[in-house]
């Protein structure tokens, strides 16, 4: 991830090989994948029940934040953004099997987020409790 934000900061962006089947191939993809990862958990609420309700508006974004550092071509964006929708869930599931779940009958453990996910506010939290 620090390299990506270099990236970012002096303008310079890594190329994305898309291929025949407009699949992503090549060394930067699994650094692509991670900050598509990034940028889901950190951009969309998870208080939004499903990826499409997520407005088109906010996946425009994430988009727009991923052609800041890498260069991709258009072809990819639904298989990019459909990337963001995994790992958006996944951090969702995860979120309630590792932190929820298991303290579903200590009320006083689901006051606050799990500090390492910072990003989420409190009334997000408080929304996406069952």
């Amino acid at each position: 991830m620090p390299t990506v934000i270099r990236k970012k900061i002096h303008g310079s962006r890594s190329t994305v090989v898309v291929n025949i089947r407009g699949q992503l191939v090549g060394p930067t993809t699994v650094e692509l994948q991670s900050y598509v990862g990034v940028l889901a958990r950190q951009s969309v609420p998870i208080t939004i029940t499903t990826w499409h309700k997520v407005p088109n508006k906010l996946k425009n974004k994430i988009w727009k934040q991923i052609l800041a550092v890498f260069d991709v071509d258009m072809r990819a964006k639904n298989r990019v953004l459909s990337s963001a929708t995994a790992k958006w869930k996944q951090f969702k599931s995860r979120l309630s099997t590792k932190y929820i779940i298991p303290f579903k009958n200590n009320p006083e453990m689901l006051r606050k987020p799990p500090i390492i996910y910072n990003f989420i506010t409190q009334k997000e939290w408080e929304g996406f409790l069952p």
